[in-house]
């Protein structure tokens, strides 16, 4: 419902029941204005009434009632899907009449044609209590078109006859509930944007949404509060930047809520993408319908999208600008173009140039069950050798999840899901043998291996803590000076067997930027270890092949 819709003051609910308590109602929405002219209603966000019911009452009826400006008396008016514009490019009614020149006739659901059509939507409503949790109606919609989908379970019918349900609330505060965190997932796949709407919701009524179980690290760098453990979030996306992909951690402990750690469009199985339109950049809004489906990725602007090949070339895709329009079906079914969408709506997908390859989030995670996701919606753009992970205080792996490289299309992501948990002996058996230089965990990140030195005065010397050796670096960057990176792993070696176990990451490292053939040196205190010099760089998305030509990494100590 658009905040923009028009209130009809004449208009009140009334019940004819003494005893019945009215608790609250919505403003009338009307899909014309007093012309009798269509206005576009498309926004999916709700246009929320608060009210106060009573503790102890957990049964409540909603009444809705939706109408036709067509004048039709019956349910024979229908939701159905179809293309936005008519043929002059103007906005389409709310309700669809019945095809064929029919008038009105039994109280018989009745799919228009597709020129006939109108509303995408089935207008549907909820309860939300003040946790966020979603009332259970008695009676769950009934869809007249299964192109005409609805964001909540309490539907109306189409015509002009009201329909009521009963709407029970969770009896405590404990048991398990529903709410935007479950509208949309890996396996449902469908056009509700949970994501926004949660934040909306949370910004706009202080109604949590998102779980609290994983937070920031204190602001004085202390431990974690009581009843929670230190983690790390890495992301490490060598080959593709970070809005090539998504990712989220859910608490499943906590309603199976979706955390802070996530990164996403409008749902978490869509990317954070950038579109560019007139020199102006606009955030894509996920998911999108269209061509029949829905789009977790900015899709093909010429027919439908197809599995792409390995290469990190930007393909030739578009985006809509405005969550009103990305829940309508745009597309032309007669063309199968993507370019038929109006260009005010619409504009080019990119890739950022500033995404990092690896990042590392210090976080305290309560007690509980968790899964980790990763999630790869583009079929043309790969990341091969995307991870996200998660470990424990000292680096070790709780849970690891390898991004999908590619999808099949923007119309089906690819997911993994790995699960972990947080308890009080987590990160307090961990134990290195000085002997054989084995540790007993595999490491996927290693913190306290390098650190960045202290600072110091020239002609002195940088001090390292106690157990500390102090290293510097040399870096001379390439003629693609800005694409370079290198990083120090931290490397577990067997003697016994002359292989290496695994190799951790080490806060030691340099990011790709700057200038081309630079010289930049770095101090660094490391602890006595195997370890590993990495260097790689990014000139492959530019269609080079610079890489480290004429520059490169030296390593000494002190």
């Amino acid at each position: 419902m658009a905040e923009t819709a028009l209130l009809d003051a004449a208009y009140e609910p009334r019940s004819f029941f003494p005893s019945a308590t009215v608790y609250g109602q919505t403003r009338r929405l009307k899909n014309d204005d007093d012309l009798r002219q269509p206005v576009d209603r498309n926004d999916p966000f709700p246009n929320a009434v608060e009210m106060c019911v009573p503790t102890a009452t957990i049964e409540l009826t909603m009444w809705m009632h939706v109408y036709s400006s067509l004048g039709y008396s019956d349910r024979s008016l229908t939701f159905s899907a179809g293309n936005d514009y008519d043929d002059q490019g103007r906005r389409r009614q709310l309700l669809a009449p019945p095809t064929d020149g029919e008038g009105p006739g039994p109280a018989t659901p009745v799919t228009p044609t597709l020129p006939e059509t109108s509303r995408e939507i089935t207008p549907s409503f909820t309860i939300m209590d003040e946790r966020g949790c979603m009332a259970v109606p008695d009676t769950t919609c009934v869809l007249t078109s299964s192109s005409a989908p609805n964001y909540y379970s309490a539907c109306p019918e189409g015509g002009n006859l009201p329909t009521a349900t009963k709407m029970t609330l969770r009896a405590s505060n404990n048991a398990k509930c529903l709410g935007y965190w479950d509208m949309n997932d890996h396996v449902e796949m469908n056009m509700y944007p949970e994501i926004a709407m949660m934040e909306a919701v949370e910004f706009g009524f202080n109604v949590p949404q998102f779980s609290t179980y994983i937070t920031d690290l204190p602001s004085d760098e202390a431990s974690c509060p009581d009843g929670t453990k230190t983690i790390y979030f890495v992301v490490s996306s060598p080959t593709a930047g970070l809005d090539t992909f998504s990712y989220g951690v859910k608490s499943v402990t906590d309603h199976g809520k979706i955390t802070k750690v996530r990164n996403s469009g409008g749902t978490l199985i869509s990317p954070k993408r950038t579109m560019i339109a007139e020199g102006q950049a606009y955030t894509a809004k996920f998911p999108v319908r269209y061509d029949g489906g829905v789009a977790f990725d900015c899709f093909s602007a010429m027919g439908k999208p197809q599995p792409g090949p390995a290469t990190s070339a930007t393909p030739d895709t578009m985006g809509i600008i405005y969550y009103e329009t990305a829940y309508k079906e745009l597309f032309d079914y007669s063309t199968l173009e993507a370019s038929s969408i109006p260009q005010t709506v619409r504009a080019s997908c990119t890739y950022g140039s500033d995404q990092p390859s690896f990042q590392v989030s210090k976080m305290c995670a309560a007690h509980g069950e968790y899964t980790l996701q990763g999630t790869k919606a583009e079929s043309e753009v790969r990341s091969a050798g995307s991870k996200v992970m998660v470990t424990d205080a000292n680096g070790c792996r709780l849970a690891e999840v390898e991004v999908p490289a590619a999808a099949m299309s923007s119309t089906t992501p690819s997911t993994n899901i790995g699960a972990f948990s947080i308890s009080a002996t987590t990160s307090t058996r961990y134990f290195f043998d000085n002997i054989t230089g084995i540790d007993s965990c595999t490491k996927l990140y290693a913190p306290a291996y390098a650190k960045v030195a202290p600072a110091a005065t020239a002609p002195s010397k940088p001090v390292c803590p106690t157990g500390y050796r102090l290293m510097e670096s040399v870096t001379q960057t390439s003629t693609n000076g800005a694409t370079n990176e290198w990083y120090v792993a931290h490397i577990i070696y067997n003697d016994t067997t002359n292989e290496t176990l695994h190799a951790a990451h080490t806060p030691m490292r340099r990011s790709r930027g700057g200038k081309a053939h630079a010289i930049g040196l770095n101090s660094w205190c490391l602890l006595p270890g195997n370890y590993s010099l990495n260097l790689w760089d990014y000139s492959g998305l530019s269609g080079t092949e610079l890489g480290w030509k004429s520059g490169g990494v030296f390593l000494s100590d002190a």
